[in-house]
């Protein structure tokens, strides 16, 4: 097979169909551009990805992911002192204090704390009803009579539609068994 110049690419870098070869492929390179180094996609140096991996840490660090983005702060005395009192707890509570006094685990170990203030009113402690009609008439009398009327109607409906599925029902079963009998008559029918 002879070897010819014209297809494939040779080891010189030139190309049989342009001729000027690795200077022309180099001007047409990214790399050759003056932002390459500099521009939003420029290639990081070590030392500037080692910078980033430590910011990333030490913003890790300071918020973590799984406390929702808490940051972590120094307590003051009094908020030291709170968490202190969250901590024994069980020493003051009085439905306890006959049993042998215990540190309630798990408060205060963690830096990751908010402190504000309870409000103890909301959807789930006001009454509980039965369902949402229940609770609509309570907001709103005037609809009592609206819910009895439309609780009346689609009981009757329901009543009505699961008569009409019992009666389907037992005519089909009653095809059914029809279908399943033999035609023929037996001796006993016979006398």
């Amino acid at each position: 097979m002879p070897n010819s110049s014209s297809g494939g690419t040779s080891s010189s870098g030139s190309s049989g169909r342009g001729g000027g070869g690795v200077a022309e492929m180099m001007a047409k390179a990214v790399t050759t551009s003056g932002d390459f180094y500099s521009g939003r996609t420029g290639v990081q140096g070590v030392q500037d990805r080692k910078d980033a991996v430590r910011e990333k840490r030490r913003a890790q660090k300071n918020t973590l992911s799984q406390w929702y983005g808490m940051t972590r702060r120094p307590l003051s005395a009094e908020e030291k002192q709170e968490v202190e009192l969250l901590q024994y707890r069980n020493f003051v509570d009085p439905e306890h204090q006959h049993q042998a006094p215990k540190r309630a685990a798990e408060v205060g170990e963690s830096e990751f704390m908010e402190f504000g203030y309870f409000a103890d009113v909301g959807r789930n402690k006001r009454r509980r009803y039965k369902s949402f009609a229940d609770e609509w008439i309570e907001e709103n009398p005037d609809f009592e009579h609206v819910v009895a009327t439309r609780i009346k109607r689609n009981t009757k409906a329901n009543q009505k539609s699961k008569a009409a599925a019992a009666k389907k029902a037992a005519m089909t079963a009653a095809k059914a068994k029809e279908k399943r009998t033999s035609k023929r008559k037996s001796k006993r029918d016979i006398f």
